[in-house]
């Protein structure tokens, strides 16, 4: 199976999901609470779903899919897709232009490819294995921020409000020069690999808020661990949340 052309069709997926978004975004969105106040879910999460899955049972009926919504669907192949239809959901129900569509591809649990889409700036980011990241044709490298004095970073509100993670997300924000909250894990990783901000704290996340922001970050120079500073494991993350740090492979959070 061509890695190229697996390339090319999550990113026509990613764009066909994105072009739906954009079509809807703006308006008044029924909102629905999931596991807790901080996380709801749009009509349209449901439906954007429906257009990759639809897309990927054609195009490679004998793949796996892990969804956000729809939880896994089985598949005869040793290739999986995690996606996440629309990452940033409270922000797109609010008409705020912090969302995006994240597709990652398994092949035995190593990820090979990642794709995620911000459509209200048309900016596709991708990378493979081994291949280099890209942002719509063109290569992308992280910055070169050593000094959290200097840094631009991301913090997500569980790590800012829980008082598990206390003094040490207190001691950074204090630390860093800037400090950012979008409302997208995979786009944020977006940022840090595009070289305009330089860090991500965020915890709690699933398998599709990150696995293909995690490539893309680390094919264009970043690194992501945990929060401890260890590797993370891609089948671990299929069983259970993730605490994670994304940084420019030079600046340290801890």
């Amino acid at each position: 199976m061509s890695e190229n052309q697996l390339l090319h069709f999550a990113i026509a997926t990613a764009k066909a999901a994105g072009n739906y978004l954009m079509e809807n975004f703006g308006k008044t969105h029924k909102q629905t609470e999931k596991e807790s106040l901080h996380s709801i879910v749009t009509a349209h999460d449901i439906s954007v779903e429906k257009i990759i899955i639809e897309k990927i049972k054609m195009a490679y009926p004998s793949h796996g899919i892990l969804s956000e919504e729809c939880g896994a669907l089985d598949g005869d192949s040793e290739y999986r897709w995690v996606i996440d239809p629309l990452d940033g959901s409270s922000y797109f129900a609010r008409g705020l232009p912090s969302f995006s569509v994240a597709i990652a591809l398994l092949y035995k649990n190593e990820v090979i490819l990642g794709v995620i889409e911000n459509p209200v700036y048309q900016e596709t980011f991708y990378a493979t294995k081994g291949g280099g990241a890209f942002l719509n044709q063109t290569a992308i490298k992280v910055s070169t921020t050593s000094n959290l004095s200097s840094a631009i970073v991301n913090f997500g509100h569980r790590y800012l409000r829980l008082p598990d993670y206390q003094p040490q997300s207190g001691e950074l924000l204090k630390a860093v020069r800037s400090i950012r909250a979008g409302g997208s894990c995979a786009q944020e990783l977006c940022q840090i690999a595009s070289g305009r901000t330089d860090g991500l704290i965020t915890v709690n996340q699933a398998p599709w808020d990150f696995l293909a922001g995690k490539l893309i970050l680390e094919e264009a120079g970043g690194k992501l661990t945990r929060l401890d500073g260890t590797e993370i494991l891609v089948p671990d993350t299929l069983i259970k949340p993730t605490d994670i740090v994304g940084t420019n492979g030079v600046l340290s959070l801890k």
